[in-house]
Order: C-alpha cells, then sequence, then structure tokens
C-alpha cells in the first residue's frame, strides 16, 4: 500500500494543503498519492467539482464523498475557488521541501481567475466585441512601451525589481509557503523524470535488520525473562504446526476488526472527530506510508474515551484509548504507541491468536472454555512479539519527522507505574517490563542507527 495522504482546508492548523476562503470548508477534501496516480476524495463537506481541460465550458462532475483520479489536464474547484492539477503538485511539492520546519503547511493558491468567465463564455458572448478590441489595442501601447524601455536598457531592472518585490510581500506575509502560479516562469528541468510523482516518495524503513532480543534478559531476572522466551517460542511452534489447516485472510482479520468497531461504537466510546482524531489518523497514515513491504492492510485508527490505558490492535483497525493519550507528552510518544500496533499487524502476530479462537468455535462450549484458560496460561509467551513490535515499530517511525528517543523517555515514565521488576508478576505479564522495552529500543536505535538516547 504505497501512497501519501494530503488534507486539504480552510484551517491552516489541521491539513497540510490550505486556501483560507470562507466557501472551503476546515477539512474539505483529501489528496492521495498512490503508484504514481493523485487522487482527489471529497469529504462531504462542501461542494466539490472536478473537470478536464475539454470540459472548462460547463460539464463538471460534482464529488459527494467519492475520489476522482485527476488527469494531466484537470481542473478542480474548492467551494468557488477552482485549482489545476498541477498547482495542487506544486503546492505538495513545497509542502514536502519545508516539512521540517518550525510551520510546514502549504497554502494553495488560485490559479484561474477566469474561471467563471470561461464556464459562462455563452452567455457574455457580446462583452467580447467591446473586450476583445481594448484588449488589442493594450497589447499593441505594451508593445511600444516594451521595445521603448528595451532601447532604453531598463527592462531588465524593471523586471528583477518587480519580481523580487513580490517574492518579498509573499515572505513577509502571513503565509510560511507559497505556490506561485502558472505566471511565473519556469525553469528548465534536467534529466526529468516520467512519474513527476517519484519525489514524494516517502522514505521507507530500514530493511535487514536483525532483531536482538538479548535486551529482555538480565542478571536481576533469574532467567525468567530466558525461560519465557523459549516457551513461547516453542508454543508458537507447536500451535502453528497443530493449526496449520485454518487459514485466516486479511479480510478475516478486517472483519474480527469490524465486530470489535461495532462492539466500542454500540457501547457510545468511539469518538467520531475532533483535533484528536485528526492527529491520531495523520500519524498514522505517515507511519503507515513508511513500510517497506505491506501486507495490503486497510488501516484505520479510533479514539476511545474511556480513561484505560490502553492501546490495542485487531484487523488493522488501531482503538487508541483516551487514558493513554493523555500520558503521551508529544506526538512522537503517539506515533510510537501507533507504529507498534501496525507491527503486530504486518508481523502476522494477530493470525495465530484468529485461529485459535476459530478452532475453539469448533469444539463448542468446551472448546471456548479451553481457549480462555490458554490465553491466561500462556499470557507471558508473547512478551517476545511485544518487544519485536517495538523494534518493528521504532523503525518506521525513524525516517519521520517524529523523534525516536522519545520511545525511550516514554517507557522510562511509564516503568515508574510498573513498580521495581519482579520475577512472580513476569509470568504473568502479557508485556515486558516497561524498562527492559526502554533498554531494548536503546539498543536497537543504538546498533541499527549510531543513535544514542542517553
Amino acid at each position: 500500500m504505497k501512497r501519501k495522504v494530503y488534507l486539504i482546508g480552510k484551517d491552516q492548523d489541521l491539513n497540510q494543503i490550505y486556501f483560507p476562503d470562507s466557501s472551503i470548508s476546515n477539512n474539505h477534501a483529501q489528496i492521495i498519492i498512490d503508484q504514481g496516480n493523485i487522487f482527489l476524495v471529497d469529504l462531504g463537506k462542501g461542494e466539490t467539482n472536478v473537470w478536464d481541460e475539454d470540459d472548462v465550458a460547463g460539464r463538471k462532475n460534482k464529488l459527494s464523498n467519492s475520489r476522482y483520479q485527476l488527469k494531466k489536464n484537470s481542473f478542480f474547484s474548492l467551494g468557488s475557488i477552482t485549482f489545476t492539477r498541477d498547482s495542487l503538485f506544486r503546492s505538495i511539492q513545497k509542502f514536502e521541501s519545508s516539512r521540517n520546519s518550525d510551520r510546514s503547511n502549504s497554502i494553495l493558491i488560485e490559479t484561474i481567475d477566469n474561471h467563471k468567465t470561461v464556464s459562462k463564455k455563452n452567455k457574455k458572448f457580446n462583452k467580447k466585441l467591446f473586450i476583445y478590441p481594448v484588449g488589442i489595442g493594450v497589447l499593441v501601447l505594451l508593445f511600444f512601451l516594451i521595445k521603448f524601455l528595451i532601447d532604453q536598457n531598463h527592462i531588465k531592472n524593471i523586471i528583477e525589481n518587480q519580481t523580487n518585490e513580490y517574492v518579498d510581500s509573499i515572505i513577509n506575509s502571513r503565509l510560511d509557503t507559497v505556490l506561485i502560479t502558472d505566471k511565473k516562469p519556469k525553469k528548465p528541468k534536467k534529466n526529468k523524470s516520467k512519474n513527476p510523482f517519484k519525489i514524494f516518495k516517502p522514505k521507507k524503513q530500514k530493511e535487514n535488520i536483525t532483531y536482538d532480543f538479548s535486551c529482555l534478559s538480565d542478571s536481576a531476572d533469574g532467567g525468567s525473562a530466558t525461560l519465557i522466551g523459549l516457551l513461547g517460542d516453542i508454543t508458537r511452534g507447536v500451535q502453528n504446526d497443530l493449526f496449520g489447516d485454518i487459514e485466516i485472510t486479511i479480510q478475516d482479520e478486517h472483519d474480527a476488526g469490524t465486530s470489535s468497531y461495532n462492539d466500542l461504537l454500540n457501547k457510545g466510546l468511539l469518538v467520531p472527530s475532533g483535533s484528536e482524531v485528526k492527529k491520531l489518523n495523520y500519524i498514522m497514515d505517515d507511519l503507515v506510508s513508511r513500510i517497506a513491504k505491506p501486507n495490503g492492510y486497510d488501516y484505520k485508527i479510533h479514539y476511545v474515551n474511556d480513561t484505560i490505558e490502553n492501546v490495542f490492535t485487531i484487523g488493522a483497525r488501531i482503538f487508541f484509548y483516551r487514558g493513554m493519550y493523555d500520558i503521551c507528552e508529544n506526538d512522537s510518544q503517539l506515533a510510537a504507541l501507533i507504529s507498534h500496533e501496525i507491527a503486530h499487524n504486518e508481523l502476522g502476530h494477530i493470525k495465530l491468536n484468529l485461529k485459535k479462537f476459530a478452532a475453539s468455535q469448533r469444539l463448542g462450549p468446551l472448546g471456548w472454555l479451553g481457549y480462555k484458560i490458554e490465553k491466561v496460561v500462556t499470557s507471558a509467551f508473547n512478551q517476545k512479539q511485544e518487544a519485536e513490535a517495538d523494534l518493528f515499530g521504532i523503525d518506521l517511525v525513524y525516517p519521520t519527522k517524529f523523534k525516536s528517543c522519545s520511545a525511550v523517555n516514554l517507557w522510562d515514565k511509564l516503568s515508574e507505574k510498573d513498580g521495581e521488576f519482579d520475577i512472580s508478576d513476569n509470568f504473568l505479564s502479557t508485556h515486558p517490563h516497561s524498562s527492559k522495552r526502554s533498554d531494548c529500543l536503546k539498543s536497537h536505535l543504538s546498533t541499527n542507527y549510531d543513535m544514542s538516547c542517553d
């Protein structure tokens, strides 16, 4: 799933691409770049129209909660403002080139000032009888004026001064990144790529990394971590052989995720919109775009209005609880937790549990009881998978603007909640002690990225 998602609207803080006009809603549309194609997706909060150059006279496609593939000669309008596909492309390029600065959002400037006149050509036909002669007269006057200025060797200085004043006025305005319209002279491009969107291909996670889990063990645990890891590997091996005839597809996983979603929805715990929801979706989309070899999951994230300090995933649906959201001190710590849940899906950790559940269904009540008992008895055997998800997740965070070491800070903070390490508690815990998770991340970042988080 190689894609990049951008939000477009009039709100500068909530959108990567914005345009401050009252006819455009706060979150008006999405832009999806996928496999070299660019799609415009209407979010159902304002009027959106799309048409091609040959259809400027009036044949427009009105989008309503749907998406449209923009062609090279496509035009689109948000509210009453019209833009070209090329202007959108350059606006995204401006955003990508400056996203590491303090303010990286990019403004989209109207590029067809006279689109309303073009679309009503037949109704304004008589005005051309006046406009054309005046236009010709103006062109004649400009010709003689330019000729005079060239003769006086002033034209070069005038153009340079006017251009500099124009650019300075834009830079000094409230806009942090500005897209110059099609009228700006274009610099010749060398070695032009056949695919102009190739420059937007996000940097992927590092591959061919060997995960070292020795960080889970130390002299204080009395060998318990090593024993738990060994028992976990043996148990998973036996269960994979035992349930090998049960096939779990990605759609099966999605269905399981939808079931959990409906359960929380019926309880009234899901928050449908708001700044937290927008932030979580933005972070998730960025992290998903970094997956080197995606398995094809359709990821969705939900904000759960509950004080439980938890985040979990099933079927590519990530459920982020308010209690854990409030613990995170910054976006980088949110990214560390979201990337951990993405890793569980990509690493196939959920499939085996769904296989065991499917097998229990075949055996009726007795199978269900066995399934529940097995979950309690082997709860600690998945600690190695949790550590693996931490390391895979931080590989997704590293190429983004988020700070990898913030994950270390988060687990250091949570280790204070865990209290001192206890061997007996470790045999009943589904996750490694937070201090061990912090140590594993520090070791991984130091070994693979030469990064110190001390």
